[in-house]
């Protein structure tokens, strides 16, 4: 997996996405960051979503309605250096959500 570095962190792909696709995100959020709501952008479209501190499972269905996107951005609500979660931690970077895997599953 990989963690979100600052604020935003964009996926962009080779081809545009489909029409319709559910996005099957399993991720977690790190610290103040979960059960707070993350915003995914999908092309001018916008999404809220909700990660927990453990591994979780987000299905979200999208429908591009005929626009043309080959990018998802998520933006999450209070990205933290983990220095300042944990004095112990040397770890700089202001990160917010752990991504495990993502698919794009078409109807």
């Amino acid at each position: 997996g990989r963690w979100s570095d600052q604020g935003k962190t964009a996926f962009e792909f080779v081809q545009s996405l489909p029409q319709r696709f559910t996005l099957v995100l399993k991720a977690h959020a790190f610290a103040s960051n979960a059960s707070k709501t993350t915003k995914v952008e999908i092309g001018s479209h916008t999404y809220d979503i909700q990660l927990t501190a453990g591994d979780s499972e987000i299905r979200l269905d999208v429908d591009l309605q005929g626009e043309s996107a080959d990018r998802i951005t998520f933006i999450p609500p209070a990205p933290i250096p983990p220095h300042k979660v944990d004095k112990s931690n040397n770890d700089q970077r202001s990160i917010a959500i752990g991504f495990v895997s993502m698919s794009i599953v078409t109807p």
